[in-house]
């Protein structure tokens, strides 16, 4: 009997370290979903001002740059 107790308490831990492990995989996963959402965000935000900068002067025809 008592090496039962010592097996089931032995895989409780177990279970335990691998459902803790789980819920860090997860928070891993949506902090870098997080931050693939963000950089995104940035590269359009970039290519925006990429496009508004190219965009040529109305006086003078030529191209702006800021």
């Amino acid at each position: 009997m008592k090496e039962k107790d010592v097996l089931l308490t032995s895989t409780r831990a177990k279970l335990e370290s691998l459902q803790a492990d789980h819920c860090a995989s997860d928070d891993t996963v949506s902090g870098l979903e997080e931050l693939l959402v963000d950089k995104d965000k940035q590269i359009e935000r970039s290519a925006t001002r990429s496009r508004f900068l190219a965009l040529p002067c109305i006086v003078c025809r030529t191209h702006t740059s800021i």
